[in-house]
């Protein structure tokens, strides 16, 4: 039996595994959750971004950057070869207002505007609809979202405190943050 290209190219990640990168192909993901990062000057992860269905994401779209593709869920995504990319417009835009999104929350006044524009963001991105809330429903860190954001992990923490006595948020189980 034959298997399609389509077939061929469609691979199933688990959690923690790396996306492997190459110049000659990028990933379409499917379903799931990857989180993008680098190493920064002083020798630290940095997490730069998370990505999820109908985004695109691998090494050409990093440039000269060192770019760690870690998969959050399990995934699923086609590998589209350079051949191909003609039909990767649609998830290539995405890609650019994603960057440029993110790039106007770090812009964004103080921590606290910050971070609550980067939990909203992420919630509209990957929510789980719940009445009129919105959800995030997978592992991130404090560290992390002190990385994108930029500031220490000391005052994410702090942040996410007070907007949980203020009723802005709300974490009713490990790994899940309702934005309200």
């Amino acid at each position: 039996m034959l298997v399609s290209a389509i077939e061929e190219n469609l691979q199933l990640f688990y959690a923690n595994e790396q996306l492997p990168l190459s110049s000659e192909y990028l990933w379409l993901i499917i379903d799931g959750v990857v989180k993008s990062s680098t190493i920064n000057e002083k020798g630290k992860n940095v997490t730069l971004s998370y990505w999820g269905a109908k985004d695109v994401v691998g090494k050409p779209l990093s440039g000269n950057r060192l770019c760690i593709l870690e998969c959050v869920t399990s995934v699923r995504a086609e590998k589209i070869y350079v051949q191909d990319w003609q039909k990767l417009s649609p998830a290539v835009f995405r890609y650019g207002q994603q960057v440029k999104e993110l790039s106007n929350i770090i812009r964004t006044g103080k921590a606290p505007q910050r971070l609550l524009l980067l939990l909203d963001w992420l919630a509209n991105k990957f929510s789980e609809r719940l009445n009129p809330d919105k959800s995030i429903n997978f592992n991130i860190t404090h560290q992390e979202l002190s990385e994108i954001i930029g500031v220490s992990r000391i005052t994410v923490t702090k942040i996410l405190n007070q907007f949980e006595q203020e009723g802005v948020i709300s974490r009713p189980e490990r790994n899940t943050i309702i934005v309200h």
